[in-house]
């Protein structure tokens, strides 16, 4: 299946469930208001009572600022570095690769190697930086920052390789690739906004 095609179906399918998130918040508070109004004894909250209009405006920008968002943020940027330096060239067998090419990838590889390296320097030596207050990875801020910390290494190693091969020429071209990204996943992050919304609003009526 092309990229086109699958770009077109996630498009579509965001749209549909940004949809349904939309109606099921407002359905979530006309429906929270209604039981609240009829038994008020309920353990529930309404969404549109002088505590949930509160909570609403308080709350809305915290509850995007979650690691989920950033996460889909710094994975925009890896699929746009990704796409733009042409990684997906490595994979095709039929393809040979220019000189240039495999210098890049030689450097990459070596990139990569340094970033593991220092990882176990900051994580497996004895009393490393990343380590917990109880001496293991769970409880350290290891855990916290992995994800974002593997994105990041392989936009870097990505650009890395688009610069070195030649494709990605400039430095403003490799910002443009991870902006590239951003515009790709645009409609994941209506959906996201909407749906994170949606999810604590349901948190907020029957949990808090």
């Amino acid at each position: 299946m092309k990229i086109d095609t699958i770009a077109v179906i996630v498009k579509k399918s965001c749209a549909v469930l940004s949809i349904i998130a939309i109606i099921g918040l407002l359905v979530l508070m006309l429906a929270s208001w209604i039981i609240t109004s009829v038994n008020p004894d309920l353990p529930l909250r309404s969404l549109l009572s002088s505590e949930g209009i509160r909570w609403l405006f308080g709350h809305a920008s915290s509850h995007l600022a979650n690691p989920v968002g950033v996460g889909l943020l710094l994975l925009s940027f890896t699929f746009g570095a990704v796409r733009k330096a042409g990684v997906k060239e490595l994979f095709c067998r039929d393809k040979q690769l220019t000189y240039r090419q495999k210098f890049a990838l030689r450097l990459t590889i070596v990139e990569g190697l340094l970033i593991v390296g220092a990882l176990v320097l900051l994580t497996l030596v004895p009393h490393a930086i990343l380590l917990g207050v109880t001496g293991t990875l769970m409880t350290g801020s290891f855990v916290h920052g992995v994800i974002p910390l593997f994105l990041l290494s392989i936009t870097v190693m990505s650009l890395t390789y688009g610069l070195v091969s030649g494709t990605i020429y400039s430095l403003p071209k490799a910002f443009e690739a991870m902006a590239s990204g951003l515009r790709s996943f645009a409609p994941v992050f209506v959906l996201y906004t909407f749906a994170t919304e949606l999810f604590y609003s349901v948190c907020f009526v029957f949990l808090w």
